[in-house]
């Protein structure tokens, strides 16, 4: 949700009734519909486009795992992970104080199957699937 402001937006002629905008969203409306209803109100960051660029500065390997996971980095910083499963439950998660480097993610406690490993770093929240097969 937009936590309200959609109905400024329509209120304000800014959006129609039954617009919809995809994406994660890929513009956030700021406005209060009180000044021209133009690029002012919208922060046009190209999240996906963005993720994209991160995402391939990540790999990891080796995918599939058995008991260890190297998150291999290319010149991006891993602040947290958190591994989620695929009904969505947060199944592990660790701080990372180090510096730009290879991470090793412990999953000897994890059963077979899919997981996302979800990260976050200065400059955006990276994602990656990847498979534990024992």
């Amino acid at each position: 949700g937009g936590h309200g402001r959609e109905s400024v937006a329509i209120t304000k002629g800014v959006w129609g009734a039954g617009d919809f905008v995809a994406g994660n969203p890929s513009f956030t409306y700021f406005g209060n519909g009180s000044t021209d209803n133009g690029l002012a109100f919208w922060n046009g960051n190209a999240t996906s486009i963005q993720q994209n660029e991160l995402n391939q500065k990540i790999t990891l390997q080796p995918n599939p795992a058995s008991n260890e996971l190297i998150v291999k980095t290319s010149d991006v910083q891993i602040i947290m992970y958190e591994i989620v499963d695929i009904t969505g439950k947060m199944v592990a998660g660790r701080d990372v104080s180090s510096t730009q480097g290879d991470i090793t993610v412990d999953l000897s406690n994890l059963p077979n199957g899919n997981y996302t490993l979800l990260m976050d770093s200065p400059k955006g929240m990276i994602t990656k699937s990847f498979i534990v097969a024992k």
